[in-house]
């Protein structure tokens, strides 16, 4: 595969805490990994990544904005983030 070829859809996913909530310091490293993803994805090349989250998913709707992500739309399923990445 080369830079720039449509590599498909890739999808992280986590477990549902049992609280239903995550603390702050969750919340940090989670946003510390999607930063690290997003750069990542910067030196392969990547220009645009895209993530969402369902409503009631709180810790990730703070999460993404911190990383660098911008609220793009919601449906009555999911809100819609995407990170624009300039080319290096």
């Amino acid at each position: 595969m080369r830079i720039g070829d449509h590599a498909g859809e890739r999808s992280l996913r986590r477990a549902r805490p049992a609280s239903g909530s995550a603390g702050s310091a969750a919340v940090l490293v989670r946003t510390g990994a999607v930063r690290a993803v997003l750069g990542y994805a910067r030196e392969l090349g990547v220009t645009a990544v895209r993530g969402n989250t369902e409503h009631a998913n709180l810790p990730s709707q703070r999460v993404m904005p911190a990383a660098g992500m911008e609220f793009v739309r919601e449906d009555g399923e999911l809100k819609y983030y995407r990170a624009h990445l300039p080319v290096a």
